[in-house]
């Protein structure tokens, strides 16, 4: 997460819970992450590549949706580091990782 002190991971799978982007938050001392409060909606299936872009004013999170095709553009919310929805681009074959 932009400043540090959180990690996003993926859950990926076909269970309950899955197709999920959480937000870890990581101790300053120890390192040690606590499990998640919050999990939103990836915005497809299979979720794989996560990348952050920030920017001057605004920071987003990239989700490629492997089996979904699509590539979920977030809003990071400044503070809280909460994400919402901004953008879904369909037909993106096979997104698993961003350079």
């Amino acid at each position: 997460a932009p400043g540090g002190g959180a990690v996003w991971v993926s859950n990926r799978g076909f269970s309950a819970g899955s197709n999920t982007i959480c937000l870890l938050e990581m101790d300053a001392v120890s390192g040690a992450l606590t499990a998640a409060k919050t999990c939103v909606s990836s915005g497809g299936t299979f979720p794989r590549g996560v990348a952050l872009a920030t920017g001057e004013t605004q920071d987003y999170l990239l989700v490629g949706g492997q089996d979904s095709e699509n590539i979920a553009t977030f809003v990071v919310e400044k503070g809280s580091n909460q994400l919402k929805l901004a953008q879904n681009l369909t037909g993106v074959v096979t997104p698993v990782t961003f350079a």
